[in-house]
């Protein structure tokens, strides 16, 4: 009963602190909130091949194109200069 006791002082000691500090009456909750959480992180990993490039060879192989939409996406992937149409 006295370990009650002792933890609902401290939380009453603590939201004392906290309102003293005023940092309960910021204006906008929500970008308080968003300021306590870690930063997301983002990888990138650049490939070496891509794979719809490799994808559209592999179909090429099988049949011709009739309006040839993908030369384009291929020449730049080669390195090479698009026809001009």
């Amino acid at each position: 009963m006295a370990d009650n006791k002792q933890a609902i002082e401290q939380l009453a000691k603590a939201v004392e602190d906290t309102l003293e500090t005023g940092e309960m009456s910021r204006a906008d909750p929500d970008a308080a909130a968003r300021l306590r959480l870690s930063p997301r992180h983002e990888i990138r990993i650049e490939a070496k091949v891509d794979p719809i490039v490799e994808e559209t060879r592999i179909y090429r192989r099988f049949a011709a194109e009739i309006d040839d939409r993908y030369e384009k996406y291929l020449r730049k992937a080669d390195g090479k200069q698009p026809k001009k149409e």
